[in-house]
């Protein structure tokens, strides 16, 4: 019998509550009356904390010992690489695995619980996985616990579209499908590829670069010029330095090119300075037994992860009650037994074979984002080819400091043996930000290189050259989207809803950017806002001179520039997920949740103070040659 006075509710889906309670939480609203809690709201104030405790526990899981062998060993390809690395558990990705954000708030949920001395706890709502764990929890502490709907509980994946779909299928079946699929739209229309052959010199300095296709100039690439937006000025050094290139692309599902457009380019791009350049794709290297390979390493971690149930029991944190094993049983299945891992072994056999067909490179650049294919070509690379030197350009101008995918547990750099994460021989790094950010994890400083930002460089010579003084009256907000839906809406909900409250009052023009992949045109038809606002097209370069305060959505990456700029920059909160702008933790920075915040801050909007080191800035890339020429010596 549950004492409603003594009692947590936990809200969910929009449900309401009439009657007593200890502590009224809402599982995902952020404006809520104000006798409520919003559980996303307390998981911005403890994050950080969070995150330290979940990348502890992720390597404390790493060594799980299980009949005598750790959870890395059990997974042991070869004794320098387990496939444990390639699993979205260790990956750790906000993207790939929604479910942690949930961990995040089950962790401040156990907190306020414990903080406001409840004795039992009512869910009102029907996420079947949630409902499991609440009621598991409560039944270690010996509190009552209760599920108030009028609804059947469901299977929440926390995943959207095909995924979600799929997900409700046997693993077997998801990864026999995946493979389908990919025959079908990939290998189906590769056609026999024969590596061209090495230069007879072999002194000639040779590098391999790994980049995610397309994202590129298209005009140029078109003309037999392949040019990456990820690259930049790159690509001009490239052309000035004694050193043969192979591009290998990974193909990404786009709507700028599909697969069989980039075969086209890929062929047309080999016909230009081929004793220069040489472009593959990364299906290039998978060969018939190397596909009938990969089903055997798929049916052997199969077998393998059917003995390692034991590992549930642990997925909780040091000293806590709480196993959210049914909230992350989604991605511990499918890296084992679904998609996830028969992906993983595919990418293997395609990298070792990349490895022995490039056999004269000398180095190796990817873009790091600390995916589990990386892994794969890291440990792929170090087995075939020994002095080859592997480097991980960290690509992106600020590193996001709750994208866990980025970071680790310090006790991760000093194992050995299969029990080591592959890592880059040089982490090439921009900013002085990121810097900081990574080293805070316990990366080697040994290993981290800096170079310049390549996708910034047209900020160079413009430090707070937008900064000036906020007019009274007349000014122009620049309103800068993102692409995820929800989010996008919230933001344009708070901007009308903060025009009620003279939040707008000051603003004579309202601009609207939209991001590429997310036009804005329905959501403003169905908020139908109450000021008068412009779509605009044009780019962010070409607005900064008309702009005087700038509004962006919480995915955007444009904030950061806006406020290395000069500019005051308001930024919405995230909408029930994880915070991943690069401003987390600034010193006197806040995102904005409310509409009356959100008026405030638009009537007297302050800039906040990025150092000019931020970004890494020299258009003679003096770093990167430095790279390249210590790389050509060793």
């Amino acid at each position: 019998m549950i004492k409603n006075e003594l009692a947590l509710v936990l809200l969910d889906e929009a449900t309401i509550w009439n009657k007593e309670s200890k502590v009224l939480v809402n599982w995902s609203d952020i404006n809520v009356p104000h006798n409520h809690e919003s559980l996303p709201l307390k998981v911005e104030e403890t994050a950080t904390k969070i995150k330290r405790e979940y990348l502890t526990w992720v390597y404390e899981l790493s060594r799980l010992r299980i009949r005598g062998k750790t959870l890395v060993s059990h997974l042991k390809l070869s004794d320098s690489f387990s496939f444990w690395w390639m699993t979205l558990i260790a990956e750790k990705s906000p993207h790939k695995s929604p479910s942690i954000y949930q961990i995040f708030k089950l962790r401040t949920l156990e907190q306020l619980y414990r903080e406001r001395g409840c004795q039992g706890l009512i869910y009102c709502g029907y996420d079947l996985n949630l409902h499991r764990t609440l009621k598991h929890w409560c039944k270690a502490m010996g509190h009552p616990y209760y599920r108030q709907s009028l609804r059947k509980c469901e299977v929440n994946f926390e995943l959207t579209g095909l995924r979600k779909r799929s997900a409700k299928f046997p693993f077997l079946i998801q990864a026999v499908a995946y493979l389908l699929k990919k025959w079908f739209l990939r290998y189906k229309q590769l056609k026999p590829t024969k590596i061209p052959a090495d230069p007879p010199s072999g002194d000639e300095n040779q590098i391999t670069i790994v980049t995610y296709f397309p994202n590129i100039d298209l005009a140029k690439t078109q003309n037999g010029r392949f040019w990456s937006r990820y690259w930049e000025s790159l690509h001009e050094l490239l052309d000035k330095m004694p050193i043969k290139v192979n591009w290998v692309w990974l193909h990404q599902d786009s709507t700028e090119l599909d697969y069989k457009q980039t075969l086209q380019l890929q062929e047309i791009c080999n016909q230009i300075r081929p004793n220069k350049y040489r472009h593959f794709l990364l299906e290039n290297f998978l060969t018939t037994t190397g596909l009938l390979k990969s089903i055997q390493l798929y049916i052997k971690l199969y077998a393998t992860s059917l003995l390692l149930k034991g590992a549930r029991k642990a997925f909780c944190f040091p000293g806590s009650n709480l196993n959210f094993f049914p909230i992350l049983e989604y991605d511990w299945r499918s890296s084992l037994f679904g998609h996830i891992a028969l992906e993983g072994a595919i990418t293997i056999s395609m990298f070792s074979e990349m490895a022995k067909k490039l056999s004269g490179t000398q180095s190796i650049v990817y873009l790091l984002e600390n995916q589990s294919w990386e892994l794969a070509l890291i440990s792929s690379w170090k087995q075939h080819q020994i002095n080859c030197k592997v480097i991980g350009f960290y690509h992106t101008p600020g590193a996001r400091p709750l994208d866990l995918k980025l970071y680790f547990d310090p006790n991760i750099f000093n194992e050995d043996g299969a029990n080591i994460m592959p890592l880059p021989d040089v982490l090439a790094i921009n900013g002085s930000n990121n810097w900081k950010l990574i080293r805070e994890s316990g990366y080697p400083a040994e290993k981290i290189f800096h170079v310049e930002s390549l996708r910034s460089l047209n900020l160079l010579g413009k430090y707070e050259s937008e900064k000036k003084d906020v007019k009274e009256s007349n000014r122009t907000l620049l309103v800068v989207t993102g692409f995820i839906a929800p989010e996008t809406e919230f933001q344009l909900n708070l901007l009308n809803k903060s025009n009620s409250m003279d939040g707008l009052a000051k603003y004579s023009r309202i601009l609207i950017k939209a991001h590429p992949d997310l036009p804005v045109e329905k959501i403003l038809e169905k908020i139908r806002p109450d000021f008068k606002y412009e779509i605009t097209n044009l780019s962010l370069t070409k607005l900064w001179p008309q702009t005087d305060v700038v509004y962006c959505a919480n995915s955007t990456t444009a904030c950061v520039e806006a406020a290395w700029l000069g500019f005051p920059i308001v930024i919405s909160s995230a909408v029930n997920t994880m915070n991943l702008n690069s401003l987390v933790g600034f010193p006197g920075f806040n995102f904005i949740s409310s509409p009356e915040i959100l008026a405030k801050e638009l009537q007297n909007p302050i800039p906040i103070r990025i150092p000019e080191e931020y970004f890494c800035l020299n258009e003679t890339l003096t770093r990167w040659k430095e790279l390249f020429k210590g790389l050509s010596q060793s």
